[in-house]
């Protein structure tokens, strides 16, 4: 009997630590989980203007594991760009403009 404890206890852990693994990994696209939403924990500076859809976006403050980014939303879901990359720059000056 107390193999059968031993067992289904090592068991238990072992899924305990497997699914502790998956919550602070960074799934793809640079976004990572936080309280009430995602954040950019890296930022691209690849030029996705031809795919953002709409005129929003959201900055982001820097703040641990998040950085500073700026968030597009585009044909393919959001994008978290670098703030000081000239097409994000761009971009923004034509979005606020009236």
């Amino acid at each position: 009997m107390s193999m059968k404890v031993l067992s289904v206890s090592v068991l238990l852990l072992a899924m305990c630590l497997y699914f502790e693994s998956f919550a602070d990994a960074t799934p793809p696209g640079g976004r990572h989980p936080g309280k009430s939403r995602m954040c950019c924990v890296s930022v691209t500076t690849v030029n996705v203007s031809r795919n953002v859809t709409g005129n929003k976006y959201r900055e982001q403050q820097a703040k641990k594991p998040c950085v500073h980014a700026i968030i597009f939303s585009t044909i393919n879901g959001q994008v978290c760009a670098d703030p000081k990359a000239k097409w994000v720059q761009q971009l923004i000056a034509n979005m606020t403009k009236e």
